[in-house]
């Protein structure tokens, strides 16, 4: 059986100069925000002596050539703190695998905005769609895993680029489900035709995509990346009208089709009741019924 180092795959697709290889950037990434910590965990004398590579290295008598890789690889780590990025950048970045300057942009537009930021999930449904429109890199790294589902969403090609038009074709659809809309209306909001005469047509393909895999694999991850950001820069205490259970609730609301914090905790509390649809209707004729108890008490 043939023993292989994780790590000694990704220093030799550096050699090879396959910088943009996936597992080359999470690699350089996570060793950038070590760097930046000044941490000398990941210095290049301990990558030698602590990775499985460096033992086979040894065996085989590679030891030099190896550590030459593993300094190419630290120089690169290197370079991307060159800028001495925030210590929330440096955080998250550890955590995540995500590029120090993508976070630093997230950084500075969520600190920017503070006092006018969202207070609603559908608001930050949008401020999160604008986001990714205005940066470019930010989108082609996060939707890079769902860019066929986000353009099957809105019935282009799986070839099309998920671009500012894709994106504002997905809005209404996004928002359709966390409001409570059925299926069938979810398909009509991103151009599809559930009405149609073939039976792909009235299976609302376009509706499933997005809930099935935009959502959940792409947009549920983003936002739970932007309230990380927030938390991390205490935008609640710097805004008063922004609560922080909106924040907390982001991830959780997007992927289970809900725009408030009541109606996820009471989605929570009543597992009896299966779908989505159903709670909203349920949710507002409680909350109707709650209002009218409310204005009689104001004229008793």
């Amino acid at each position: 059986m043939t023993i292989s180092d994780p790590l000694e795959v990704v220093l030799d697709r550096v050699m090879e100069g396959h910088l943009d290889d996936r597992e080359v950037t999470y690699t350089v990434n996570r060793l950038a925000s070590l760097a930046a910590a000044d941490s000398d965990v990941a210095a290049p004398d301990n990558l030698m002596s602590r990775s499985l590579g460096a033992f086979l290295a040894r065996k085989r008598a590679e030891q030099q050539q190896y550590l030459e890789k593993v300094e190419q690889l630290w120089d690169y780590a290197k370079e991307a703190v060159e800028d001495d990025p925030q210590a929330a950048v440096v955080l998250i970045a550890s955590q995540s695998g995500l590029p120090l300057d993508l976070l630093e942009r997230l950084r500075q537009r969520l600190y920017v905005g503070i006092g006018g930021l969202p207070t609603t999930i559908e608001g930050w449904v949008d401020w999160t769609m604008d986001w990714l429109k205005s940066d470019v890199a930010a989108r082609e790294h996060l939707l890079r895993d769902v860019q066929r589902s986000a353009t099957a969403s809105t019935g282009k090609t799986a070839k099309s680029a998920v671009n500012v038009a894709v994106l504002n074709a997905l809005v209404p659809g996004i928002k359709g489900w966390i409001s409570g809309r059925p299926l069938n209306e979810i398909e009509r909001a991103l151009g599809g035709d559930p009405d149609g005469k073939s039976d792909t047509a009235k299976m609302c393909p376009q509706a499933r995509e997005l809930i099935a895999t935009f959502i959940p694999r792409g947009l549920s991850f983003i936002m739970g990346l932007i309230s990380r950001m927030a938390e991390e820069l205490d935008v609640t205490g710097a805004q008063e009208d922004l609560d922080e259970s909106t924040l907390q609730s982001l991830t959780a609301a997007v992927r289970r089709g809900f725009d408030t914090v009541g109606k996820l905790e009471f989605a929570n509390s009543r597992r009896d009741i299966l779908g989505r649809v159903q709670l909203h209707k349920i949710y507002d004729e409680r909350q109707q019924i709650v209002d009218l108890d409310f204005d009689d008490d104001l004229y008793v």
